[in-house]
């Protein structure tokens, strides 16, 4: 069962480098607003086993940072429902978009 805090936000990014996604998702979790503790953030890149992105979003995630292929996956798995994120944030669209 996923739990309810994953995907505060979700931040697509175009490198399939994992470091530098879960810097990009780091920095995203670092400037939310916000007292408490720092948000957990979670990276998924293609070209690892995708079972083990599954178990990673069993766990609370607040910051979800990957590259368009593996989060499709996901949600189309259903490990990473639409419904659960809030705010989408397209790193880099230009080149995402093949600009």
């Amino acid at each position: 069962m996923i739990s309810e805090l994953v995907g505060d936000w979700a931040s697509v990014s175009p490198t399939s480098d994992h470091e530098a996604t879960a810097a990009r998702g780091e920095r995203l979790a670092a400037a939310l607003p916000g007292g408490g503790p720092r948000p957990v953030c979670e990276a998924f890149v293609g070209g690892l086993p995708e079972e083990a992105d599954r178990r990673k979003l069993l766990r609370p995630c607040h910051v979800v940072c990957g590259t368009p292929g593996r989060l499709r996956a996901l949600a189309a798995g259903g490990a990473l429902p639409a419904d659960f994120v809030r705010t989408l944030v397209l790193d880099e669209a230009d080149r995402l978009l093949g600009g």
